[in-house]
C-alpha cells in the first residue's frame, strides 16, 4: 500500500503536467491508471474531466458516452471555492440520475492537486454493485470527506402487453440494460434449441437468434445470460458476463456501431467509440436486438474482416491525429482497451482487444426479413445462427388451458382459450404469418379487462378487439392475395367467425 507522501505526490504530479485546455482523449489516461490501481477498479470504468467552471458542472459529467458508461466520474476542479457548490450537483448525478456510480471530486489547492469529496454506494448491498472503493482514500489523503448511499438495482418496470422497455437515448442509437427474464410469458423451447445457444456460446464468437416475433428470442439471451453468471463452466466460460442491449434502426452507419469521427462537447471532432467499442472497453457482451431493423452488411463494413478473427484499424483519433484505433482480439479471457505510445516504427495506439470469451450477440426477426434488411451471405457466415421456431399448435393449447384456469376460469376461460389456441394453429399453418406465442397472451388480459368494465362487450367481440390491437400491424403488411387466402379459416367458427370481417375492415385505418 503507497504512503501518504506517495499518494499525493502522484495526485500532484500527474495532474500538474497536463494541460487541462488541450483537445485530447488521452490525456488524463495515466492518471486513470495510477487511480485504478489505487482504487482497486478498472481504469476503463474510470471517466476524469476538467471542470473550469461550476455552472458547467453538469454537462462535463453527463454529456459524453464515455461519462455516461462510466462508474466512477472524476471532476478536477482549479479552485477548491467551487467545492461547496459542486458537491450537491455530484450528489444528485451518483445517487439520482446515475443511481449505483460513484463521483469523485479532486481540487487545486494551496497545497497541490488533492482529492477531497467523493460519493458511492453504500457497502453492504447485492454483490454485484461496486462499493468500497473510494473508502481506500480514506486514512492516505488527508481532509478527504466521503460520502454513501443506500443502492439496490431497482426491479425492471412491467411493459405494456407486447411491448419493449423504454430505451435510454445515448449517442448511436437507443440503449438499455438488459431485462430480468420474463416470467409471465414461459419460454416454450426445444431443449435442442437451448442446447445449439449453449454449445454456440461457447464456440463461436458472434451468434444470431432467428425466428418470428413473440418466440421469446430477446428473453432468451438473457435468461442465458443469467445461467452463465451461475453456472459460467456450462458455456465453456471462465466467469460470469455483463450485458449491453441496444437496438439499431434504418439510420445507423458504422459510426454507430462501432466507431467514428464525431464532434466532442468543446466543438472538436473526435474518434467517438460506437457501442460496439464501448462494450469491449467495458468487458461486456453485446446485444443487437431486432438487428435487421438496420442494414447490418452496411454498418458492419470493415469489421467483418475483425469477425473472422484478424486485427483491424477503424479510425484515428481525430482528423490529422497518427494515433490508430485498432480493433483486435485479446489471447485472454477478459476483454479492454489500451494505449501504446508509439516505437519500433509504430504509430501511437488505442487498442480495443475483445477477449476469447467476448460475444456478440444478435435477434433477427425472420418475418421481416423480405420488408426491412436481410442477413448478407458474407455477414451471415460470421455468425452461428440459432433458430428459435414457434411452439407446435398442440403445446401451445396445453399452455393456454392451462394459464386461462387462473387469469379468465369458467366457461369464459375455456372459450378464450379454444379460440387463441385455435388463431394460433392457423397462423402456424400459414408461413406467411407464423408468430411466436407472446402475442397471443395478451388477449385473455384484454378479455378479462373488457369484461370487468362498466359496459362490457360480447365475448366473441372482445377476442376480435383484442385481435387486432395485437396482430393488426401485422396483417396489414400483408399483400391482398395472401390476406385473402388467410381470411378463409380465421373466418371460420371456432376461430374470429364472422368478426373477421370486422377486423378486415379496420386493417384500412391501420395501413
Amino acid at each position: 500500500m503507497p504512503s501518504v507522501p506517495e499518494v499525493l505526490f502522484s495526485f500532484e504530479s500527474l495532474l500538474r503536467s497536463v494541460d487541462h485546455t488541450a483537445t485530447s482523449t488521452t490525456k488524463y489516461r495515466d492518471f486513470e491508471r495510477f487511480l485504478a490501481g489505487l482504487l482497486g477498479i478498472a481504469p476503463e470504468i474510470i471517466y476524469t474531466t476538467h471542470v473550469a467552471k461550476p455552472g458547467n458542472f453538469d454537462v462535463r459529467m453527463t454529456q459524453s458516452v464515455r461519462a455516461r458508461n462510466a462508474w466512477l466520474r472524476v471532476a478536477l476542479l482549479p479552485e477548491e471555492s467551487h467545492l461547496g457548490f459542486v458537491v450537491d450537483l455530484a450528489r444528485r448525478i451518483a445517487q439520482d440520475r446515475s443511481p449505483g456510480t460513484a463521483v469523485l471530486l479532486v481540487c487545486d489547492g494551496p497545497d497541490g492537486w488533492r482529492p477531497r469529496w467523493g460519493v458511492e454506494p453504500a457497502p453492504g448491498g447485492p454483490s454485484s454493485v461496486r462499493s468500497g472503493h473510494l473508502a481506500r482514500l480514506q486514512g492516505l489523503v488527508p481532509e478527504f470527506r466521503l460520502e454513501t448511499y443506500p443502492y439496490t438495482p431497482a426491479e425492471p418496470e412491467p411493459q405494456p402487453s407486447g411491448g419493449q422497455p423504454v430505451a435510454e437515448e445515448e449517442k448511436g442509437g437507443p440503449t438499455r440494460r438488459p431485462r430480468i427474464p420474463i416470467t409471465t410469458i414461459p419460454l416454450i423451447l426445444d431443449p435442442r434449441i437451448r442446447r445449439m445457444l449453449r454449445n454456440a456460446v461457447a464456440s463461436s464468437k458472434a451468434i444470431m437468434l432467428v425466428g418470428p416475433p413473440g418466440t421469446g428470442k430477446s428473453t432468451l439471451v438473457e435468461e442465458m445470460v443469467s445461467e452463465t453468471a451461475e453456472n459460467p463452466e456450462a458455456y465453456g466460460l471462465s466467469y460470469a458476463h455483463d450485458l449491453s442491449v441496444v437496438t439499431p434502426d434504418e439510420s445507423w452507419t458504422a459510426r454507430e456501431l462501432v466507431g467514428g469521427v464525431s464532434v466532442n462537447f468543446e466543438g472538436q471532432l473526435e474518434f467517438a467509440p460506437g457501442h460496439v467499442l464501448q462494450a469491449i472497453a467495458a468487458d461486456q457482451w453485446l446485444l443487437l436486438d431486432e438487428a435487421n431493423r438496420a442494414d447490418l452488411d452496411k454498418i458492419f463494413g470493415g469489421i467483418l474482416t475483425w469477425l473472422a478473427g484478424q486485427e483491424v484499424t477503424i479510425g484515428r483519433e481525430s482528423p490529422g491525429s497518427s494515433t490508430e484505433i485498432i480493433l483486435t482480439w485479446s489471447k485472454q479471457a477478459r476483454s479492454g482497451v489500451q494505449e501504446l505510445n508509439p516505437g519500433d516504427g509504430r504509430p501511437a495506439a488505442t487498442v480495443y482487444s475483445a477477449g476469447q470469451e467476448w460475444r456478440l450477440l444478435g435477434t433477427y426477426n425472420s418475418l421481416d426479413a423480405h420488408r426491412v434488411f436481410r442477413l448478407g451471405l458474407a455477414l451471415g457466415r460470421r455468425f452461428a445462427q440459432i433458430p428459435v421456431p414457434p411452439p407446435s399448435a398442440e403445446l401451445f393449447r396445453e399452455i393456454a388451458q392451462e394459464r386461462m384456469k387462473d387469469q379468465l376460469p369458467g366457461d369464459v376461460g375455456q372459450q378464450v382459450a379454444d379460440t387463441i389456441a385455435r388463431i394460433y394453429q392457423i397462423h402456424a399453418d400459414s408461413g406467411a404469418v407464423a408468430l411466436g406465442p407472446a402475442l397471443f397472451f395478451s388477449i385473455p388480459a384484454y378479455v378479462q379487462a373488457g369484461l370487468n368494465s362498466g359496459a362490457p362487450g360480447d365475448v366473441d367481440e372482445l377476442i376480435a378487439e383484442a385481435y387486432l390491437s395485437a396482430f393488426g400491424t401485422w396483417l396489414v403488411r400483408l399483400e391482398e392475395e395472401t390476406l385473402t387466402e388467410f381470411g378463409g379459416p380465421i373466418s371460420q367458427p371456432g376461430a374470429l367467425g364472422s368478426q373477421w370481417d370486422w377486423v378486415r375492415d379496420q386493417l384500412r385505418h391501420l395501413a
